[in-house]
């Protein structure tokens, strides 16, 4: 066999004497093996361009080995052994949560290799109503955020200094009842309820008797009563009675600040509310002032014509802010609304040459009511921009920040 022959048979022997008595694995050989090839590729690394490829964890082919899952593959199919405390670190840093979004499962493939997968968190989203409400609604009184509404204590209070007196309805009653049999009337019943300035009898007429008759003698009952303004109400809409009003002998005052200060005008849902008086039943009478785009007071001298339109004034001004109504003021009398200058920096709209803010010459009456004719048309133009037909439905949009202030729109 010759030297070369005889030395490699003792390594052979030399072997396979080591591998039984150590009981030595044949994958002892792969591991002596792989560190070679690491130091090789450690050192390819260090002169390798930045662009080299980088290594890949899993198994060589040909199978995976339960120690496998420890080894690192590099391009050229050589295998690193990974240290055991860069492979717990690496397992510790994998079970945290990342900054993109919660974990959401954990998944291992075939070579024992764990991958967390992460999903963003695309954040909470809210309904239209919460959007609605974190989105507020404009508010046209912060252009003016320091007013303050006048207070209740301006007005004047009125005690009533009447009394009632049960005599005079009695007397009023049974002078009723004697005109109406005069005329062949009869009566079941009739009952009286008192107001502040009349008096209502509600009266319940026998079988087959004709209210159009009743109605006819308005003016004899006037006569007989000595009563001047009566009125006949035949019948009583939801009663089925014939009413009768009758003007108290003294009448009681019905103050303005008891009218603003009650809960049924603190508490009107009316856009633009007035407090006209009491009704028989002693209860506020409110109207709504948008409700009438047409109104006229008419009356003779001394019938309160001037006190209607202040209570008018004095409801609106109770109730709105100067940035929700302004007012246009004409007095040809020159005495009627000279009191009402005093709030012409904030409720009174004049023309920008007008000297003063309440008009008292009829000349001028024209070009004013011109500018409001003007108005009128923008007004009725932005109306038909915001596809409304009145303006509290535009108003209503323009506080809900449906319409764009920069394509002309604006708090009427």
């Amino acid at each position: 066999m010759g030297k070369l022959g005889t030395g490699l048979l003792l390594i052979v022997v030399i072997t396979s004497y080591t591998v039984l008595v150590f009981n030595l694995a044949p994958s002892l050989f792969g591991r002596i093996l792989s560190l070679f090839s690491s130091k090789k590729a450690g050192d390819e690394s260090e002169i390798s361009p930045s662009g080299a490829e980088e290594p890949v964890y899993g198994s060589t082919v040909g199978g995976s080995d339960p120690e496998d899952k420890n080894k690192l593959i590099t391009g050229d199919g050589f295998k690193i052994i990974k240290k055991e405390e860069d492979i717990e670190a690496g397992d510790e840093a994998g079970d945290t949560e990342t900054t993109g979004g919660p974990i959401i499962h954990d998944v291992t493939d075939g070579d024992n290799v764990t991958i967390s997968i992460t999903k963003a968190d695309p954040g909470d989203t809210l309904s239209e109503e919460e959007v609605g409400k974190l989105q507020e609604n404009y508010d046209p009184r912060l252009d003016l955020s320091h007013f303050q509404m006048p207070p209740v204590s301006l007005l004047e209070e009125y005690k009533s200094e009447t009394t009632f007196d049960d005599k005079e309805i009695i007397e009023k009653k049974e002078t009723i009842v004697k005109t109406l049999q005069d005329y062949n009337i009869s009566i079941k019943h009739i009952s009286a309820t008192v107001g502040p300035t009349v008096t209502l009898y509600e009266v319940v007429p026998e079988r087959g008797v004709r209210l159009a008759k009743i109605k006819s003698l308005e003016n004899d009952i006037a006569l007989s009563l000595s009563a001047f303004g009566i009125r006949i109400i035949a019948p009583i809409p939801g009663r089925g009675t014939v009413g009768i009003e009758v003007p108290n002998k003294n009448p009681e005052t019905v103050s303005m600040k008891s009218l603003i200060a009650s809960k049924a005008f603190q508490e009107s849902k009316f856009e633009l509310p007035i407090a006209m008086g009491r009704t028989i039943t002693n209860e506020p009478l409110m109207m709504d002032l948008a409700k009438m785009p047409h109104l006229l007071v008419a009356g003779a001298t001394g019938q309160g014509k001037s006190v209607g339109l202040n209570v008018i004034i004095a409801s609106l001004l109770y109730r709105r802010h100067p940035a929700e109504l302004k007012f246009v003021l004409v007095d040809p009398k020159m005495v009627e609304l000279t009191m009402y200058s005093r709030i012409e920096r904030h409720y009174l709209a004049k023309l920008p040459e007008a000297e003063e803010a309440i008009i008292t010459d009829t000349q001028k009456v024209v070009y004013t009511l011109n500018s409001l004719c003007i108005e009128m048309e923008n007004r009725y133009e932005l109306l038909r921009k915001a596809e409304v037909r009145i303006i509290k439905e535009y108003n209503d949009k323009f506080i809900a920040r449906k319409l764009n202030p920069e394509k002309g729109h604006r708090y009427l």
